[in-house]
């Protein structure tokens, strides 16, 4: 069955990057999310003590958000395929691994309920971190019983150490149209060989025809858990590994949008990436700016 629609609200609705009506209040008040900046530690999330994922659900959870609405503006923009797939879609399958407190994954589907309003979602999460898998799955059936939406969800507490450890994942789903992974892949570049690749590698077989994977990251030198740099910038490591796997002859993906920057070693953070100014999202927070590193 295909869904009709007026592009022209459909657009007008999705170019619109503000956070929903509740979810503010249900971060701050049901949810204790504090706003505290963490400019370090917040890329080390795995150990994350429930304290800490309340500053980071204050801090960073509606930045992630508002980074899969920015995503989703140029999908509908560029990727005229990418749109009529999700609009034809009666239930959105949907895996986030490394999903922590969830922005992506409910950033994600409100874009796609934006977009096919009478889908359904069956989503799958899995995360290291108890805690934040518990205030994902709770912030994920307030969206849905806000927004009305039909959706199915279950979760698994599992790290990820090794390469084999995607492939053990990634062997119980298949036929997903969207596979989600935010901000958490540069968390293995210091113990794991070609994270980026190794992750493809795994999960490209796992989506249906004219579904989507979904990689975005930090867009920093890595640093390690002491804050010292170390290494190279995360934008030219995620990059030149997942150009390896699109040119390598066993891909099963192809690139849909350039890189969000004409990247380099010495200047990753050329004034190419994509920039927005969002409104302030709780009462002691402010106005923010963020730059987008993407890769679909």
């Amino acid at each position: 069955m295909t869904a009709m629609y007026n592009s022209t609200d459909v657009h007008s609705n999705l170019s619109d990057f503000s956070l929903p009506c509740w979810l503010p209040s249900f971060l701050e008040h049901d949810l204790s999310a504090t706003f505290e900046i963490m400019r370090q530690a917040v890329s080390y999330n795995l150990r994350n003590t429930p304290e800490r994922n309340r500053k980071y659900l204050g801090t960073y959870f509606p930045r992630s958000f508002t980074e899969i609405l920015t995503v989703g503006d140029s999908i509908v923009a560029q990727c005229p395929s990418v749109v009529e797939h999700f609009r034809n879609c009666e239930t959105v399958r949907i895996l986030s691994v490394g999903s922590g407190t969830g922005g992506d994954t409910a950033g994600a589907v409100e874009f796609l309920h934006r977009l096919n309003p009478a889908a359904g979602f069956e989503i799958h999460l899995v995360d290291g971190n108890w805690d934040a898998l518990d205030k994902c799955v709770k912030i994920l059936d307030r969206q849905a019983q806000e927004e009305e939406l039909r959706m199915r969800r279950d979760f698994c507490c599992r790290s990820v150490a090794k390469p084999a450890d995607f492939g053990n994942i990634a062997a119980s789903h298949s036929s997903l149209d969207l596979i989600i992974t935010s901000k958490f892949l540069n968390e293995l570049v210091l113990s794991m060989h070609r994270p980026y690749f190794n992750f493809v590698t795994a999960f490209a077989g796992c989506l249906r025809a004219g579904g989507v994977m979904l990689l975005t990251d930090v867009l920093c030198k890595l640093s390690d858990r002491y804050g010292n740099s170390c290494g190279e910038y995360i934008p030219y490591t995620m990059n030149r590994e997942l150009d390896q796997y699109l040119s390598s002859p066993a891909s099963l993906l192809k690139g849909l949008l350039p890189c969000s920057c004409s990247w380099c070693h010495s200047h990753p953070g050329a004034g190419c990436y994509k920039t927005r100014t969002a409104n302030k999202y709780a009462s002691n927070s402010k106005d923010f700016t963020y730059r987008l590193l993407q890769r679909i």
